[in-house]
């Protein structure tokens, strides 16, 4: 129980339930919950553009990444909703399957050149709390 992996584990699986239950109140509240699914999506391509163009799989370039897509889809939603006669649900499914779409498409690229480093990548976007180190913590 004591094991120092556990513990790293416990700490990174209870800061990511603490931030994301804190901005999901907020998103609930506001009558916003799709957006974090179309958020969470949005932020494929910005991970994977920060893999290419930063040195690989260095979490912090890769969060910034995600952070910079993510803050351009909601900016995106926001946009659609109010400039055009576009609904709430047509704008997030919009932005959703836009950068989705842009996100596989680059993936696929990243997965086509056979570099040695890309190895890493899907476990980072898919996750794997049993890998998480102290960097990781540090993120947060």
């Amino acid at each position: 129980m004591f094991d120092p992996v556990f513990i790293k584990v416990l700490i990174g699986t209870l800061l990511l339930a603490a931030s994301s239950s804190v901005v999901g109140v907020f998103s609930f509240l506001k009558g916003e919950s799709l957006v974090g699914d179309a958020i969470a999506h949005a932020l494929l391509p910005g991970v994977v553009l920060a893999f290419i163009i930063g040195d690989g799989r260095n979490p912090v370039f890769l969060i910034l990444g995600a952070l910079v897509a993510g803050l351009t889809a909601h900016y995106g939603i926001s946009f659609l909703e109010q400039r055009t006669k576009l609904k709430g649900d047509t704008a997030i499914s919009l932005v959703l399957s836009t950068f989705f779409g842009f996100g596989i498409m680059l993936l696929s690229a990243v997965q086509r050149t056979g570099q040695g480093q890309q190895a890493g990548l899907e476990r980072f976007l898919l996750g794997k709390a049993a890998a998480i180190t102290l960097s990781d913590l540090y993120v947060f």
